[in-house]
């Protein structure tokens, strides 16, 4: 087995009668199967076995609608298709093999292709109003629970801002946030605020449209089957949500990459509009997260769990938090920008 993968529960490869075919470790957590019958994925997840039901039911309806971007989960022999870990968390769970992930391969234009994948399963799986007792199931992040994790974050930055107006001789991490350390949390403030109001507004008018979100959508999860069509992999974080949820998380991760070019943004809704348009309310959501700074307080949070007792280590987090700054005033001016051009009138 190669080094950083966990141990293998190998009676779980008897429950899919996989027990005696050649076992390849892919990822820590992911071995290849090569069976007589064809080749398989088994994953050993960390999500609650009863999520991850939740997941592969969702996963089965879109199967029956012939959404073939999805791959079900394989049942075993037993009829089960979760199967929890033995000892401690999680639990194992196989798929059928598909190929190389969107990471092994350099595709122009997949982005696009992608966001019309999320808008049809979108489109497949929106609920408004879910009954109480359906979302119990689930591992909801509403807007009240998405607040409070804001709001832990704003704490982390004013506690740090405090730290670094105790400092005589400030770092010079502490003097690069510091110059724009009253902007950054002013704008945190102001995001939290109009969450709150609008988690009252989905409390009263109880109008929030609930799609199935993959959450983790970046181009390690993506494959490319050998006729061209890509599938989503690695549903474990998916959830009942928002659809802004997995448009936010798509744009904060491979945006950057352009710079948050308006042209190239305004393209990318564009394909996903087209197929599922957001309401007024979601695009007010989405400009939200957008500007949530995310990526400079993980800069603060891993600056003050590690040591920076060395210039470079310091200078590396330097250079990394300037990273984050800058694409902070990108994403803002984007933003503003969206909320003037793509609201639709009222």
């Amino acid at each position: 087995m190669k080094r950083g993968h966990v141990s293998l529960d190998r009676a779980v490869l008897y429950e899919y009668d996989l027990a005696h075919d050649p076992v390849i470790p892919v990822t820590p957590n992911v071995w290849k199967i090569q069976s007589p019958f064809g080749s398989f994925a088994l994953k050993k997840s960390s999500t609650d076995p009863g999520q991850l039901f939740n997941i592969n039911n969702q996963l089965q309806r879109l199967a029956a609608q012939n959404f073939s971007a999805v791959i079900p989960f394989v049942p075993n022999k037993f009829g089960e298709s979760v199967i929890p870990v033995q000892s401690g968390q999680g639990a194992y769970y196989v798929t059928t093999w598909i190929g190389e992930n969107l990471e092994k391969t350099s595709v122009q234009g997949w982005e696009t292709e992608v966001l019309r994948l999320i808008a049809l399963m979108h489109q497949y799986t929106v609920q408004v109003a879910i009954p109480s007792d359906m979302l119990k199931k689930w591992h909801v992040i509403t807007a009240r629970r998405l607040m409070r994790r804001w709001m832990n974050g704003l704490q982390l930055l004013n506690g740090f801002k405090e730290q670094c107006e105790r400092e005589k001789y400030p770092s010079p991490f502490f003097v690069a946030f510091m110059a724009n350390a009253s902007y950054i949390i002013d704008t945190v403030q102001q995001s939290i605020e109009i969450l709150r109001l609008r988690a009252e507004k989905v409390d009263d008018r109880d109008e929030m449209r609930y799609v199935l979100c993959h959450g983790r959508l970046h181009r390690g999860n993506i494959v490319r089957r050998r006729n061209g069509r890509l599938v989503l992999i690695d549903f474990d974080h998916a959830n009942m949500d928002t659809p802004v949820r997995d448009l936010a998380l798509f744009f904060r991760r491979h945006m950057p990459a352009y710079d948050w070019h308006t042209r190239t943004a305004d393209e990318w809704l564009s394909h996903y509009e087209k197929i599922f348009p957001l309401t007024n309310d979601e695009k007010h959501l989405l400009a939200i997260y957008f500007m949530y700074p995310q990526k400079i307080i993980r800069c603060v949070q891993t600056y003050l769990s590690v040591s920076s007792s060395s210039s470079r280590s310091e200078m590396v987090m330097v250079q990394r938090l300037e990273k984050y700054l800058h694409q902070f005033l990108l994403i803002r001016d984007y933003a503003r920008y969206f909320l003037r051009t793509r609201l639709d009138p009222v």
